[in-house]
């Protein structure tokens, strides 16, 4: 008993500065020295803040929502955020040489940590996120958002800058009403967990910078990003969320060759015959279905088929249909959601399913929005051709 009102004493005096410390080095016990591990590729002689204290910060201003790098000098930058910065520093690294900020009212400008940035090889920062993940995950902290025994990876593309005139050779571009327009996209992996979307890995869409009859996409890409995850995860059991761009032959064949089970939003237009053949075995079957309101105004209705033929293989289709109702009765609003899952669809499981599906959608793109307007802002790490 003594013990443990010891301990509630010991962390009632900690500030909030040392308590996030604190709980980083709990759940990922080897972060701050993995950013001290970081090769430092500028001229040792003109440092003035540690490797690691620059990529501290950044990280900081990510969590802190610092919409632009140069806001670090113009919102961060008060006696209250440089003093809690110091007392993190302190309590991360000890050993630290320097302690940032130097001089002692001074912070570091958005464009230093631009600079290093630019300067570091983007492979460092893509293993320290995965060692975060794997040390999460070693710690079953995220065994609770499973699904059948899988953990929900959601991947989306999004569009991370847009020019009027070509930007460099590896530009997409996009030509409509004779107007062409010049680009870059990325396409971004990450682990659903509840209200959280934590990013897995990041490969961007480029061309080769030589006449293409057809340009990189996202289904290219995602050949790319599923050999990173694979080789970064390789027994971690998967199932990703997909939006209607994935529901092909070709993404099937990649996750049954990785062992990955699917969840993926089925349009009637990507792939008409098999969308029809799916409707044609709703009508034989009746009894697949399920009801139920949600509020006293709004009906959710659940219908399956399993082993619906696409090109001799065998996949599972769901559907729910949404009907909100008016005081009078009569329905106001009409919407259908059709899934394609990679597992047996029964009336046990398909509101699991169809739910999971759908608000894996919504995270993917409040993760795409928000991948999109810190990358807008920031010079990320990532490689020259696609630097703002």
């Amino acid at each position: 008993m003594a013990c443990h009102e010891a301990r509630l004493t010991t962390f009632a005096d900690w500030s909030l500065p040392e308590v996030l410390v604190k709980t980083v080095k709990h759940f990922v016990p080897g972060f701050f020295a993995a950013l001290v591990a970081v090769s430092d590729p500028r001229d040792p002689t003109r440092v003035v803040y540690p490797i690691e204290e620059e990529l501290f910060v950044g990280i900081l201003a990510f969590m802190v929502r610092v919409k632009a790098r140069r806001n670090i000098k113009y919102t961060l930058h008060t006696p209250a955020f440089i003093k809690n910065v110091l007392t993190m520093l302190r309590v991360a690294f000890p050993e630290s040489k320097a302690l940032l900020p130097a001089p002692e009212d001074e912070l570091l400008h958005g464009d230093t940590l631009d600079y290093l940035l630019s300067k570091l090889n983007w492979r460092l920062l893509h293993a320290l996120r995965t060692s975060i993940v794997r040390a999460l995950l070693r710690k079953r902290c995220l065994e609770g958002f499973r699904l059948r025994g899988c953990y929900k990876i959601a991947i989306d593309g999004t569009r991370c800058w847009l020019f009027r005139t070509r930007h460099c050779k590896r530009c997409l571009t996009r030509t409509k009403d004779g107007v062409t327009i010049y680009y870059h996209s990325v396409l971004e992996a990450k682990l659903v967990a509840g209200g959280m979307a934590l990013s897995l890995a990041t490969e961007f869409m480029e061309n080769e910078g030589k006449p293409l009859e057809k340009q990189d996409c996202e289904l290219k890409a995602l050949d790319r990003l599923a050999a990173q995850l694979k080789l970064d995860f390789p027994h971690l059991p998967i199932v990703l969320l997909l939006d209607g761009e994935f529901a092909c032959e070709r993404v099937f064949r990649l996750c049954e060759d990785n062992g990955w089970k699917q969840l993926i939003t089925f349009r009637e237009g990507r792939m008409p015959a098999v969308f029809a053949e799916y409707e044609a075995l709703l009508d034989r079957a009746p009894l697949q279905r399920s009801m139920a309101w949600v509020t006293t105004q709004c009906r959710q209705t659940y219908r399956w088929a399993n082993d619906v033929d696409c090109n001799g293989r065998a996949i599972h289709v769901l559907e729910c249909v949404e009907e909100t109702f008016n005081k009078g009765g009569t329905v106001a609003e009409r919407r259908r959601f059709v899934h394609i899952s990679g597992w047996r669809v029964d009336e046990k499981n398909v509101r699991v399913f169809s739910r999971e599906d759908v608000s894996g959608g919504l995270l993917r793109i409040k993760g795409s929005t928000r991948k999109r307007t810190m990358a807008t802002n920031w010079s990320m790490p990532i490689p020259k051709t696609t630097r703002r």
